[in-house]
């Protein structure tokens, strides 16, 4: 186990924000319902809930080298308890308690039977209660048990109960995704099933098993227990969210309570004691709420980024009756090694920390990356802080956050950094002079040089009048990849080649790969096509062309639906002859190298049939830009530019930067090498995959090879934006065109004029 080192308080003190500094349409007070409409609460600060008035710093406990595994953390009497094994006698399983400084560590040893323990309370009179889950395999499938039991503080069990087979023999799906436990018996365990997802009514002391249904999707924790005996679990499907409270005394559903849109869905629910004024926690990627159910209320606590935190994989939070929090964490480091890490968290007044400024960093779909690079910069900078708003709250209310952020933005209200990695149709917000030019702040940089980066991929982020109003450190390329056998006749690669070759290849088993149907390939198509199609700065519409209309026939000569069933290997296909194209991207080298080690001569990276040739599609990712309208826009640039240095990390795609990815080539191209068992040194494979049932190794990057991927990089061009209005009335025609009611030219000329007048209005309002 990896030990945590404290160091977070000295970094924080130093540097945290003022509650007087300033911010453009982030400040998370907007979702606490004080501000709102849906409902107001009163805070109390002496508990340390107002969180305009106070900043929590955390503290990190240490915890003892020999433990393994530590999760499932709760807090009875003030004390953090939480389940381990131990590296001294692995076949215990210990229950542990500290006092908030970590001092008098307690440990109590329990049996337990089954394999994994799910689930642990503190019941009134002070016994450890679990909840078990055993799977054995039989003649007959799996036969998966729940078992309750409770041990006094020494550790001897004084109650256990089985609940038999709780799924169908033969099952091959039951994941348990969280579980509450009350005082008297009453048990709900969350699981998702071959045959629904479900919440399994349980009770030890009466042997009551009872099964309630529904057809929403969760995640972990998604069941907690409130005061009061009362259990919710939250209910998500694609056009609702819910909290359902469930009735123990008639076995089903209770009351449902409608959950506040602003937090979004991707969250995780924390148990409170009695003392503290709230029915529940909710913790997201970015905060730390507090839930008045019946009031809809969700009380900013704590920012994890104004923490200098970034949330690992899988924590329990738990509150302290003074209103004090802690949190234990674990997940896996990128070289695969455990990390656990115990805090907890004590509040300051923002009247004590020395003032910064705050500018905020906003987009749709912050990824833990970006919430990384921020705590880091924070943490460095003595003048300014980053606050993180995040505008999407689900992928159901996704045109509204964007339609949110876009009206920001417009008003000149919005985030001073715009982060754009889940923000569809950017290129409106770019193309209307919201953002500022980069141009000039790359031309004055000490270390940084337009010559650095590859001119076509900077083309791809430029406005038509060649300013630069948003950046990236990486991209990909979309092409289509055939095989010479197929393509030995093709002198041009145009929409009517495609068509042609189609034709004459019906009987193949897979025209493209097998996630390729109607719809998807229609869409890709249109959105490769960029302005031969869709032209944004002009605002006009060519879906009247003869390429579009035989874009139509070919979609309707695919697969409705994408085939789900078992997974077919594009390359395999294609290396046998049973595929006409793959419609890929070329993420990095690697996978650039398995097509052309196991294609061979045969590889041919046609890129996306155009009018004028093949092209290959860049597709940049981690675009951010700055806002017109900030006032930092100086701050917003260095944090914006560390993206872009030598030393900046790329993820595991091709760098921008041209010494980067010539390092990449350079690293890819070099031999491995290892001492065998007689001491000599031998060339071994880079990584190794499993092709046709025999395992392949692919060895250092040929120079070949290393030159045909060069030649599709800087050949690349910009892909065509994605809209989901403008995919909508095309998708609408384009269903009565499948179904027969009328012509390919027919459906075309429709389309052209519902776009067109669809694009004159968007010029209306943005052009």
């Amino acid at each position: 186990m990896k030990k945590v080192i404290s160091f977070f308080l000295i970094l924080v003190v130093m540097f945290i924000v003022a509650a007087c500094s300033t911010n453009k349409n982030g400040d998370e007070n907007q979702q606490n319902g004080e501000n709102g409409n849906n409902g107001s609460v009163s805070i109390d600060p002496s508990n340390y809930y107002d969180y305009e008035n106070y900043v929590f710093i955390p503290d990190n406990i240490e915890i003892s080298s020999d433990i393994t595994m530590a999760t499932g953390m709760l807090i009875h009497n003030d004390r953090i308890y939480y389940w381990g094994s131990s590296a001294i006698i692995p076949s215990q399983t210990l229950v542990i308690n500290i006092n908030p400084d970590g001092s008098d560590e307690q440990r109590v040893s329990i049996r337990v039977r089954a394999s994994q323990l799910i689930s642990l309370i503190i019941t009134e009179d002070g016994n450890i209660a679990i909840i078990e889950h055993q799977e054995e395999w039989t003649g007959e499938g799996v036969l998966r048990s729940l078992f309750y039991a409770e041990f006094d503080i020494s550790g001897t069990e004084l109650f256990r109960y089985e609940f038999g087979n709780i799924s169908p023999p033969g099952s091959d799906r039951f994941n348990i995704y969280g579980a509450a436990i009350l005082s008297d018996g009453n048990i709900a365990i969350s699981v998702s099933s071959d045959r629904s997802n479900s919440i399994y009514l349980l009770n030890a002391k009466t042997g009551v098993v009872n099964e309630l249904s529904f057809d929403g999707f969760f995640g972990e924790k998604n069941i907690v227990s409130l005061k009061n005996g009362r259990v919710i679990v939250y209910d998500v499907g694609f056009d609702y969210a819910v909290f359902r409270e469930i009735d123990f005394d008639s076995q089903s559903w209770g009351d449902s309570f409608p959950l506040r849109e602003d937090i979004g869905t991707g969250f995780k629910l924390h148990s409170v004691s009695d003392e503290t004024p709230f029915d529940f926690l909710l913790s997201t990627q970015t905060h730390l709420y507090g839930y008045l159910m019946d009031k809809n209320v969700a009380v900013v606590l704590i920012s994890w980024v104004e923490s200098n935190l970034v949330i690992i994989e899988n924590e329990y939070v738990a509150m302290f009756s003074d209103g004090r929090y802690a949190m234990l964490s674990n997940g896996w480091s990128s070289d695969s090694e455990l990390i656990t890490e115990l805090r907890t968290f004590n509040p300051l007044s923002r009247a004590e920390f020395a003032e910064r400024t705050v500018i905020t960093l906003g987009g749709m779909g912050i990824d833990r990356d970006m919430l990384l690079a921020v705590v880091d910069f924070n943490m460095q900078s003595r003048t300014h802080i980053i606050r993180v708003v995040d505008y999407m709250s689900n992928w159901q209310s996704y045109q509204n956050d964007l339609k949110r952020l876009h009206v920001d933005l417009i008003t000149g209200k919005g985030p001073d950094i715009l982060y754009a990695g889940e923000m569809g149709d950017i290129r409106t917000i770019a193309a209307r002079g919201l953002l500022v030019d980069l141009y000039p702040f790359i031309d004055v940089d000490p270390e940084l040089n337009r010559d650095d980066f590859f001119p076509n991929v900077l083309l791809t982020l430029e406005n038509l009048n060649g300013t630069l109003p948003l950046m990236s450190n990486r991209f990909t390329v979309e092409t289509i990849i055939s095989t010479r056998q197929m393509m030995r006749h093709v002198e041009s690669w145009t929409v009517a080649t495609m068509r042609e070759l189609i034709e004459a290849n019906l009987n193949k088993p897979y025209l493209f790969n097998q996630w390729v149907n109607s719809e998807s390939f229609l869409q890709t198509m249109i959105i490769f096509a960029g302005s031969e199609l869709t032209n944004w700065d002009t605002y006009t519409a060519n879906f009247h062309s003869e390429a579009f209309i035989q874009t139509l026939e070919i979609a309707k000569r695919l697969p409705s639906s994408s085939s789900y069933g078992e997974a077919v290997w594009s390359i395999e296909e294609l290396y046998k002859g049973n595929m006409l194209f793959d419609i890929t991207w070329l993420r990095n080298v690697e996978y650039f190298q398995m097509y052309s080690e196991l294609l061979g001569d045969e590889l041919v990276v046609l890129g996306m049939p155009t009018s004028d040739g093949g092209a290959h599609m860049l597709d940049t990712r981690i675009q951010m830009g700055i806002n017109a309208a900030s006032d930092h826009a100086d701050f917003a640039w260095d944090f914006l530019r560390e993206f872009l240095l030598p030393t900046a990390h790329i993820d595991d795609n091709f760098p921008i930067r041209i010494d980067l990815y010539d390092k990449m080539i350079a690293e890819e191209m070099e031999e491995l090498t290892e001492i065998d068992e007689h001491g000599n040194s031998v060339i071994v494979p880079r990584f190794r995959f499993e092709f046709g049932g025999n395992e392949v190794s692919i060895y250092a990057l040929r120079a070949e090879t290393a030159s045909l991927l060069r030649s599709i990089v800087e050949s690349g061009r910009a892909r065509g934006r994605f809209n989901s209005e403008l995919m909508e009335i095309i998708m609408a025609d384009f269903a009565s065109f499948v179904a027969g009611n009328r012509t390919a030219d027919d459906t075309a000329r429709i389309i052209q004029s519902r776009v067109q007048i669809w694009l004159s209005e968007q010029e209306l309002v943005f052009g």
